[in-house]
């Protein structure tokens, strides 16, 4: 599986990706996962806020029953004994996968969201059609969803992530973007 089946995901990428139109859909499935991760963090959190039990969620009940975390794997015991102290997990089933799944989405929008507006057309992917308000709103819940999983390492990911695509494009604009990005971070 670690050697197979990469060789033959490379053809299929080959093929999915030369295609235009395949190409879109790739990126507006991305752009799809990349939502739902999003929201599941912060339905997450309004659970934990409500007060309702984060365990009624079916990938809690199985990171509760096998993760090692929160489990001992010899004696089959619990190593917590209120798993509900954990902190938001995410869809992803730990709040590091998470968060960093969402960091890397993120990261392969930032082309398209600080392109100025592009008028919507069939050959370009949703994300890149957004309005400025809709990407600064996608920006801030992502930060907001990446405070929440309380992982800082993104931050900084994100941060040089900015860096490098301001000295590619030249774009000075992004300079106010990596200063935002280095404020929240510092205050998170």
């Amino acid at each position: 599986r670690n050697h197979f089946f990469p060789f033959i995901l490379f053809f299929i990428a080959v093929y999915i990706l030369r295609d235009v139109t395949y190409r879109k859909k790739w990126i507006d499935f991305l752009y799809i996962v990349f939502i739902i991760l999003l929201a599941d963090v912060y339905i997450e959190k309004l659970l934990d806020l409500a007060g309702i039990s984060r365990g009624i969620l079916p990938w809690y009940q199985y990171q509760f029953t096998h993760y090692y975390r929160f489990i001992d794997t010899d004696a089959g015991a619990r190593l917590v004994d209120n798993p509900e102290q954990s902190p938001i997990l995410g869809l992803l089933g730990w709040n590091n996968p998470t968060a960093c799944a969402i960091t890397a989405l993120f990261s392969f929008f930032v082309p398209f969201l600080l392109r100025p507006g592009i008028k919507k057309s069939p050959e370009m992917p949703k994300v890149a059609c957004l309005t400025l308000p809709s990407k600064i709103i996608l920006f801030v819940l992502t930060i907001g969803a990446l405070a929440i999983l309380t992982i800082k390492t993104p931050f900084v990911a994100l941060a040089v992530v900015f860096l490098v695509y301001m000295l590619k494009g030249g774009n000075n604009k992004s300079i106010k973007t990596i200063v935002v990005v280095t404020i929240i971070t510092a205050f998170v």
